[in-house]
C-alpha cells in the first residue's frame, strides 16, 4: 500500500455540530478530516507508505475492529481469501499456521494495543468533560457540598 492512511476508531458519540461552541475543541482532533469528526471517528494512528493491511483479518476470518481511512490517493494490491485458501495454501499446508501465527503478532503488536490505547484515553476524556458539565452537590467536595444540600432540601 502506498499513501498515506490511517487507522481509526468509533467513539459512537453525538456529532459536534450539535455541542454548544463555547464546549467544542477541535484541537482535540486537528489532524481528523472534518468528517470523519462530525461522524465521531477519531484517527488513531497515522501510517505512510509501505504497509501490509488486514492479513490477521483474512487469515483468521474475523471481522476488522477499526476502519482503515485513506487520507491520500493511495495505491494497493489485494489477495482474496478465496485464492489464498483455495490455491496457496492447498499448494502449502503450514503456510497457513506460520502466516497466521506472524500476522496476529504484528496486528497485536502495530494495530490493536496502541488502538485501543487511544480508545481508552479519549473515552476517559469524554467521560471527564461530562462528569463536570454541570453543577450539582455531587460534583463538589467539602463543606461547600453540605451547605449546598442543605440549601437545596430548604427549598
Amino acid at each position: 500500500m502506498k499513501g498515506q492512511w490511517a487507522i481509526a476508531f468509533n467513539l459512537f458519540v453525538s456529532p459536534k455540530d450539535n455541542i454548544p461552541e463555547n464546549q467544542k475543541q477541535w484541537e482535540d482532533n486537528k489532524q481528523d478530516p472534518d468528517d470523519m469528526i462530525k461522524n465521531g471517528h477519531v484517527i488513531a494512528i497515522k501510517k505512510q507508505g509501505v504497509a501490509i493491511i488486514g492479513d490477521y483479518y483474512v487469515l483468521s476470518s474475523k471481522r476488522s475492529q477499526f476502519h482503515y481511512v485513506a487520507l491520500t490517493t493511495v495505491s494497493t494490491f489485494a489477495l482474496p481469501q478465496r485464492f489464498l485458501f483455495n490455491v496457496i495454501f492447498k499448494k502449502f499446508p503450514k503456510l497457513h499456521k506460520q502466516m497466521a501465527s506472524d500476522a496476529f503478532y504484528t496486528y497485536s503488536r502495530s494495530i490493536r494495543r496502541p488502538c485501543t490505547k487511544k480508545r481508552e484515553v479519549e473515552i476517559r476524556r469524554l467521560n471527564d468533560k461530562m462528569r463536570y458539565s454541570s453543577i450539582s452537590p455531587e460534583n463538589l467536595e467539602g463543606d461547600k457540598t453540605k451547605m449546598i444540600s442543605k440549601k437545596l432540601k430548604k427549598t
